[in-house]
Parts: C-alpha cells; sequence; structure tokens
C-alpha cells in the first residue's frame, strides 16, 4: 500500500499539469495546481509528509559546511545554472523554437502580461522551493530505500522531467521539446545525484533557483514582446 500510494504521488504532478494545460487551458492555474497541489498538497495527503518538513526524507540542509566551503558551492551551481544556461539557449537559438508561436500560444492559455512580476516570483521563488522539497527532499530517499540507489536517482528524475512535456508539447514544436525535455532530464539526473550523494537537497535547490532565473532572463531576452 505505501509503494502503491508513492508511485500515484510520483506520477500525479503530471496528472494534474495535463489536466490544467488541455483541458482547463490556463498557465496561471497550472502554475499555482503544480505548486502548491502537486508538490505540497497531495503528498501531504498521501504520505503524511507536511510541506517543507524533512520526515521520512532529506533535510535541506543536514549539516554546516564551512561557510568559504559553502559559498564557493553556492556561487558554482548559481555560474553553472544561471548564466551557462543563457549562453546555452543562445548557441542553440535556431532549433528553440518560433517566440511568435510560443506567444501565441500564451495568449491562448491565459497569459496576462500585467501579471508578469508575480510570474517571476512564484517561478523563482515558489517552484524551485517546492520542486527541490518534493523530487530531492522526498521522492529520492523513498525510491533509493525501495529500489537502490541508480534505480531511484533515475525515478525521481523521471518523475521530475515527466510533467513538463505536457506544457511543452503545448508551447513549442517538436525539436524544441526535444531539446528542452533532453536539458529537464539531464539536470534533474544532476541534482538527484547530487542530492543523494550530499544526503540533502540545498544545494540541488540552488541550482534549480538559477536555471529559473536563466530561464527567466532568456524568457525576457527572446521570447517576451
Amino acid at each position: 500500500m505505501k509503494t502503491a500510494r508513492l508511485w500515484i504521488a510520483i506520477v500525479q504532478p503530471s496528472v494534474l499539469v495535463a489536466v490544467a494545460m488541455w483541458w482547463v487551458g490556463n498557465v496561471e492555474v497550472a502554475m499555482l495546481t503544480y505548486v502548491f497541489a502537486a508538490c505540497w498538497l497531495v503528498p501531504w495527503l498521501l504520505l503524511g509528509v507536511r510541506p517543507l518538513s524533512s520526515r521520512g526524507g532529506f533535510p535541506f540542509l543536514p549539516r554546516l559546511d564551512p561557510g568559504e566551503k559553502r559559498v564557493r558551492k553556492a556561487v558554482l551551481h548559481w555560474l553553472v545554472f544561471g548564466p551557462c544556461m543563457v549562453g546555452a539557449f543562445t548557441l542553440l537559438r535556431p532549433w528553440m523554437g518560433d517566440p511568435e508561436h510560443y506567444r501565441a500560444q500564451l495568449a491562448l492559455l491565459g497569459w496576462n502580461d500585467s501579471h508578469f512580476p508575480w510570474y517571476v516570483f512564484v517561478f523563482v521563488v515558489f517552484v524551485p522551493l517546492a520542486e527541490e522539497w518534493w523530487w530531492r527532499g522526498q521522492v529520492l530517499p523513498r525510491t533509493i530505500d525501495r529500489y537502490g540507489r541508480r534505480a531511484g536517482i533515475a525515478i525521481t528524475a523521471l518523475g521530475f522531467a515527466g510533467y513538463h512535456v505536457f506544457v511543452l508539447v503545448r508551447l513549442y514544436d517538436p525539436l524544441a521539446v526535444v531539446i528542452r525535455m533532453t536539458a529537464i532530464y539531464g539536470a534533474g539526473l544532476f541534482w538527484s545525484w547530487l542530492a543523494a550523494r550530499e544526503r540533502r537537497w540545498g544545494m540541488a535547490y540552488l541550482g534549480h533557483q538559477a536555471a529559473d532565473t536563466g530561464i527567466v532572463g532568456i524568457f525576457q531576452l527572446f521570447f517576451r514582446a
């Protein structure tokens, strides 16, 4: 029964996001549903773990590294997943999708440009916090306990990447979707490996937040009208 509940909890973010994007057809509903329902409320109801609690999973920081070392790690993660992401996108820009098509799809999904500051706030603050707590802090240690380290890392990265499919297919052409999904799954594997090695999700969170900040920069530079 516990295993079944875990698998339901792993799959349900993809289901909820698919419903929000394809049935409700609203990007704001999809974002809020994913963060507050898929990553926090449903795991609480299914597994009995309160949002941001470390019970049964990895903590944010189980031990304090020397301050200087911790700062170096944080800076490294931001350099890798922030500016480097913008640079990689710039190199791959011809294959990353048509901005006009992207903006048209966003408009059909209820995008409101006057809400842009709130979108940025949710995307940069709440999304990486909710995702890393759930996927790396809760799903990862549970799947490692049941299926072993390698399988746990792969399952966690797959669950993390899964819901993105239902978002990206609504916004981009197939090649752009494949490129983005490859990057998302690769990042998920790295963050899962990092969290499994350190038995904490704090550094994965920093990398994820830097990546999301880079995505906002890309949107502002290349896609926003």
